[in-house]
Formats: structure tokens, C-alpha cells, sequence
């Protein structure tokens, strides 16, 4: 399903509640999945 694969770029997806620095990731990679 492409529709998943399509993020908008504001959005934030927290894979790890572990990961505070999401904001900075995000930044390099707005869209990142796993």
C-alpha cells in the first residue's frame, strides 16, 4: 500500500518512545518508516 508509504512532512512518527531527538531526525529524514 503506497498510501502508508506517503508521510506528510510535518508529521512525526515515533518508532522508539526511547528516541528524544525525533525532531532532529526528522529534519534529515522526513519521512522514515521501520
Amino acid at each position: 500500500n503506497r498510501e502508508k508509504e506517503k508521510i506528510d512532512p510535518g508529521t512525526i512518527v515515533i518508532v522508539n518512545p526511547e528516541a528524544t531527538c525525533t525532531s532532529a531526525i526528522t529534519e534529515d529524514h522526513p519521512n522514515i518508516v521501520r
